[in-house]
């Protein structure tokens, strides 16, 4: 067999842990290699012979892989519902079958989980209690949007789901621009930033919790949430190089506007704000005959003014995640 063979179908689970049938199948671009482990105990006790080991067996399991693909209209939805633990669903003003999804930080230590099958030639297994431990956003000049999605879960079991996928609209880098502002009330004015590259990636820290008289997780928990990122430009002027230097505190906002009409007079969108983050790690790069050129880091901060950390929406034609 070949990646091309390997399908991937995730749906929301209603309870924690019960395995669901898939919602969606979603395209990746690298070949989903989600896979059972286990991590076994050893008997090294002595018996008499020179050898180390008399027998292995198995303590824990559980499944984990990254899924990585480019971001597509509909089915992010569920992975940003995994990243941040809450979202408000509401129909676009004007429109019937369009809806805007604001995926906000749930401030609890149990966010979502979804179930996960994978299929490949040879069989099918559902993963329930999956668990979101990262996720990355990237894009560079010319590229696709795209994601890397690392989960885990509990280990596969043997389902027989058919696997079908729908139509969906796919983000790249023209529909992108990127903004920085003293603050969210200034992004809607502020002038777009010339950014060659960027990438924004959220982390959950993940505990799978084990307990005796079983070697499955009984849930997942997710604990200290971070966000990070970079960028790079072209030094075109001393803006960034400033901004860092000076540690101004700036919110910063990626947004990705599809170029398809979608229900009366909508189009599908991705809109990313972090409400506080400060620029850092100024390194600029180039050789003699080469166009100079700027990369920056930041981290997302707690907003304390605002009570805001980090706000995703998503426009779409689904109703709810």
């Amino acid at each position: 067999m070949i990646g091309r063979q390997y399908a991937i179908g995730i749906g929301k689970e209603t309870t924690r842990g019960t395995a669901v049938a898939p919602s969606v199948f979603v395209p990746l671009t690298e070949t989903p290699f989600f896979i059972n482990k286990n991590e076994g105990l050893k008997d090294e006790s002595g018996y008499g012979v020179i050898t180390n080991i008399a027998d292995r067996v198995i303590s824990k399991e559980w499944s984990e892989g990254d899924l990585q693909g480019n971001i597509q209209s509909k089915s992010f939805g569920y992975f940003l519902l995994c990243a941040l633990g809450q979202v408000s669903s509401q129909p676009v003003p004007g429109e019937s079958t369009v809806y805007k999804h604001t995926f906000t930080m749930a401030n609890n230590n149990e966010h979502p989980t979804l179930s996960i099958t994978a299929k490949n030639a040879h069989k099918q297994l559902t993963h329930a209690l999956c668990a979101l431990q990262s996720l990355k956003i990237s894009c560079e000049v010319g590229k696709w949007v795209t994601f890397t999605a690392s989960m885990i879960g509990k280990k596969g079991e043997e389902t027989s789901h058919t696997v079908s996928y729908s139509d969906d609209n796919e983000f790249f880098s023209k529909m992108l621009k990127i903004k920085l502002a003293d603050d969210i009330a200034g992004l809607s004015g502020a002038e777009e930033i010339k950014a060659q590259t960027f990438d924004i990636t959220i982390e959950k820290n993940v505990d799978a919790m084990y307990a005796l008289g079983d070697g499955e997780p009984y849930n997942m928990k997710n604990n200290e949430m971070t966000v990070e990122g970079s960028m790079s430009f072209y030094f075109d002027d001393t803006t960034i190089e400033e901004l860092c230097a000076q540690a101004k505190q700036q919110s910063l906002q990626i947004k990705a506007v599809h170029n398809k009409t979608i229900g009366t007079n909508s189009k599908n969108s991705l809109v990313i704000t972090v409400a506080k983050t400060q620029l850092k790690d100024f390194e600029p790069s180039g050789g003699l005959g080469d166009q100079t050129t700027q990369s920056v880091k930041f981290n997302g901060m707690y907003d304390l003014n605002n009570a805001e950390f980090l706000t995703i929406d998503l426009v779409n034609e689904q109703n709810n995640y």
